[in-house]
């Protein structure tokens, strides 16, 4: 319902081109797929718990996107990198992250497995829907592999910075300035683009030694606090 009237809206009466008016689609989608979870599942989306967790996984993300896109030498920026970045951002943390959890959460799982589930389902899901870029972009098979070992990367704090907080505009922020950041730096939009030259390979090893360090911490942390 959301994405019909979004569509409609954007290319009726806005008279949005096809791209603008899918963007727009995307964003009254999440925002409509928010207000529902704001009605059913609100202290889990909009909480405050652990604010100072959810400052922390945007500076690790920024970290971690940098690790990757380090090559400042093809730095450009546009207007257009803000917006997609935002809309990508709000969609996807929506749908991967915001939905997953509501559905494991509906599950008889004990309450550390939950967590554990809605963490690590959600990551899998999100690092494999990028797997569709071998279709939609025919993008090739090793510059896909290097996306999905990027967005599991990514994805697994995301999924710990909302699990930690409560709040899903951390997840938002963190994803949303991961793309910025790729666009500008790494000239990657829906497609990677990694020259997997020794700077790279090392780049992508750090980052997978970071990630698993990130979440070895963040999951003990809450096993602890699920005790």
């Amino acid at each position: 319902m959301f994405s019909v009237i979004g569509g409609a809206t954007g290319e009726l009466l806005l008279h949005l081109n096809e791209t603008n008016a899918d963007y727009f689609r995307k964003i009254l989608v999440s925002i409509g797929l928010l207000a529902l979870l704001y009605y059913f599942y609100r202290n889990n989306n909009f909480g405050k718990q652990n604010i100072k967790w959810g400052f922390i996984a945007i500076a690790i993300v920024i970290g971690m996107a940098l690790t990757l896109n380090n090559d400042f030498a093809d730095f450009k920026f546009q207007l257009s990198f803000i917006y997609i970045a935002v809309t990508v951002g709000l969609i996807e943390e929506v749908i991967f992250r915001g939905l997953v959890f509501y559905f494991i959460d509906y599950l008889h799982l004990k309450s550390n497995r939950k967590v554990i589930s809605q963490v690590y389902l959600s990551t899998v899901i999100f690092a494999l829907a990028h797997v569709y870029n071998l279709v939609s972009t025919n993008q090739d098979i090793t510059q896909t592999m290097i996306q999905v070992t990027y967005a599991f990367c990514l994805g697994s704090v995301f999924a710990l910075c909302y699990a930690i907080t409560k709040n899903i505009f951390f997840s938002v922020i963190a994803h949303g300035l991961a793309d910025l950041l790729s666009a500008m730096i790494g000239g990657s939009g829906v497609e990677t683009n990694v020259i997997l030259n020794l700077n790279n390979v090392l780049g992508l090893m750090l980052l997978i030694v970071i990630t698993v360090v990130v979440n070895y911490f963040a999951v003990k942390g809450i096993l602890r606090n699920q005790d």
